[in-house]
């Protein structure tokens, strides 16, 4: 959808395919396209993920090292701090990874001899009710 004030073109309007009535987003002289840097900046954080799941056991400062060595000036310039970078990536490496789940009782624990007893010749509350537990 296209408003023209004579042969000039004020603003352009953005709608979905399937219903002409519904706006998605208004273009006008102040809306920019996207420059080859912000492109390319999505894409190193595309391709960044990718590297930090297919090898998880590569540090992070390597990974990231390693985008950052084949990227131009300008796409570096776009990037966020290398702190915001680095989180991100250690985000990423911990998606796939299993971690033990927290146990749900203390049950099949065994307390070493020396924890039974206090310093004061006292028995250890947590092992005096787990052992009654047990019973």
């Amino acid at each position: 959808m296209l408003r023209k004030e004579g042969n000039e073109l004020l603003s352009k309007n953005h709608t979905k395919p399937s219903t002409e009535a519904e706006i998605v987003k208004y273009v006008n002289e102040h809306c920019h396209e996207s420059t080859k840097a912000e492109v390319e900046s999505i894409n190193f954080h595309r391709e960044l993920k990718e590297a930090s799941l297919k090898n998880p056991q590569q540090t992070t400062r390597s990974t990231i090292s390693t985008a950052i060595s084949n990227s131009d000036k300008a796409t570096i310039a776009q990037l966020p701090t290398l702190s915001n970078i680095a989180r991100s990536v250690r985000g990423w490496k911990t998606i796939n990874e299993n971690f033990p789940t927290s146990p749900q009782s203390r049950m099949g624990f065994s307390i070493p001899p020396r924890f039974k007893t206090l310093e004061n010749s006292e028995e250890n509350f947590l092992y005096m009710t787990l052992e009654r537990r047990i019973r």
